[in-house]
């Protein structure tokens, strides 16, 4: 029998759970934005921090495996050419 991938969205809820889980009450908080200022944006998630870190952009994506032995995801090219405008080490694929 296979397994079904997690979808998306579920992944991307659980990830943001837990991670919230490790900073104490008013240490970070989180934005998620509309559909559309996804889109415009290029990210599902971002995380503001007021010490460790000051902002973090997440955009979210379901692994494939690959018949190499290897996950990959699938890059949409107008997000990923967003992603790559916010400084350096603050965006990242999940």
């Amino acid at each position: 029998m296979s397994q079904m991938p997690i979808p998306e969205k579920t992944s991307e809820m659980l990830f943001i759970r837990y991670l919230l889980q490790t900073f104490r009450l008013g240490e970070a908080s989180i934005y998620a934005p509309s559909s559309r200022e996804e889109f415009k944006n290029g990210y599902d998630s971002k995380l503001t921090g007021l010490s460790s870190f000051r902002e973090l952009y997440l955009q979210f994506k379901a692994p494939r495996y690959s018949k190499k032995g290897r996950f990959t995801i699938d890059v949409t090219q107008h997000q990923h050419l967003m992603l790559k405008q916010y400084p350096v080490s603050t965006a990242y694929y999940v």
